[in-house]
């Protein structure tokens, strides 16, 4: 009977375990970033994303942009185009296929993609 009992403790011990992993992992790697504008394209089939993401006690705060198909669910990294510790000053839709970007000039800006799907991506830096 003890054995039952100790076998049937370590399984909840076990399973409680592999669920923190898990929630950690997730929050870790998969949280819902903190959008802070939306852009949706005039045929209104992209929309691109203005989202901060905390990279915890070691790197800070950076800002991202991703262009996604409107109605898809946004998650970190998916359709990210840009990514820097500035963010970006302005966006607009020059066409449907079209997104004009202003930002700062950082030396921290780590990306910075021209192309995505079928969206051309047009930056300006600012002094």
């Amino acid at each position: 009977m003890k054995k039952i009992l100790l076998s049937i403790g370590l399984l909840i011990v076990l399973v409680f375990t592999v669920f923190l992993i898990k929630s950690a992992f997730v929050e870790l790697f998969f949280a819902e970033p903190t959008i802070m504008q939306t852009y949706v394209s005039p045929d209104g089939e992209y929309t691109a994303y203005v989202f901060e993401s905390n990279g915890g006690a070691t790197t800070g705060w950076s800002y991202h942009i991703s262009i996604m198909q409107t109605g898809k669910k946004l998650r970190k990294g998916n359709g990210n185009i840009y990514i820097s510790d500035i963010p970006p000053v302005d966006l607009e839709w020059l066409d449907n296929r079209t997104l004009y970007i202003e930002d700062y000039d950082s030396a921290n800006t780590t990306r910075r993609k021209e192309k995505i799907y079928d969206v051309v991506v047009k930056f300006k830096s600012l002094e």
